[in-house]
């Protein structure tokens, strides 16, 4: 069956009521036709009717592996390198430079997805270090909900359509042909640690973190999961550490330990000494 049509039933409303109820994420009626293009995949994979069928699959079963599927199928991203701008923008002209007199330092990127943003960010750590002229060690963890994902990003490989938005200098300077292909260059994969996390679940483990970059993460939840969330990576960031978000999501409202901090190259949050 079409998107276009099974959006048609009710099956949307009661799958966003499952989500929110049972999960704590918010679909819009907005995104009606987007979202259910997005889980067509997942309900042929599970073999369920609709969304209907998806949505009471996901309310009996408690099926891990059904909940992944439908998390990463909502958020999930195309292959665009060095984006979001600002947020590049901000790495670049604040935060990456502010890096470089710290003896090592750690960078947790939540949504590894194609590996595009990880290794985006490792490849700006590689020019804030040769404009500073130093080369200390940055880490740069990278989750994601699903191995599946992580372990196609690890392979750093990726064709021409993938690249399209590469500019030619960055891929020459850290990629290397393969083929038709195109794989990153060790320097670069060999500072990045790929793991698997929800962030709906205990983050403790983590460790700490000089910078936190959770990009169009946190719209998809509840006001109460954000909460959630964001007093966990608090807990994760180093005082004065810094927290990147998507320039439609908010923080102070939500989280009293950070401050907004505004620059010429755009908003950031710091944390609370």
């Amino acid at each position: 069956m079409s998107a276009a049509a099974f959006v048609q039933n009710d099956g949307y409303q009661r799958l966003q009521l499952v989500l929110q109820n049972d999960f704590g994420i918010v679909l819009g009626d907005e995104r009606r036709s987007h979202i259910a293009a997005r889980l067509q995949p997942v309900i042929d994979e599970f073999v369920t009717n609709d969304l209907n069928g998806l949505a009471n699959r996901l309310s009996d079963e408690k099926s891990p592996e059904l909940r992944n599927a439908v998390l990463l199928a909502i958020t999930s991203y195309a292959t665009i390198w060095f984006e979001p701008a600002e947020i590049f923008a901000l790495l670049a002209d604040y935060v990456l430079p502010g890096l470089m007199d710290k003896r090592s330092a750690r960078i947790w990127v939540v949504g590894c997805g194609s590996g595009a943003l990880p290794y985006s960010v490792s490849m700006a750590v590689t020019e804030a270090q040769k404009q500073a002229g130093r080369k200390q060690a940055v880490e740069i963890v990278t989750t994601d909900i699903d191995e599946s994902i992580l372990t196609q990003a690890r392979e750093a490989v990726y064709d021409q359509s993938a690249l399209r938005n590469l500019d030619e200098s960055r891929m020459h300077k850290y990629m290397t042909a393969e083929g038709e292909s195109r794989r990153v260059n060790d320097d670069i994969r060999s500072r990045i640690t790929f793991k698997t996390c929800n962030l709906l679940d205990d983050i403790s483990g983590m460790g700490h973190f000089d910078v936190v970059i959770c990009v169009d993460t946190l719209m998809y939840f509840s006001i109460a999961l954000k909460r959630h969330i964001l007093d966990g990576i608090s807990e994760l960031l180093a005082p004065s550490g810094i927290l990147l978000v998507g320039a439609n999501e908010t923080v102070i409202s939500l989280c009293r330990d950070f401050d907004r901090v505004e620059i010429d190259a755009g908003v950031f949050y710091r944390q609370k000494s």
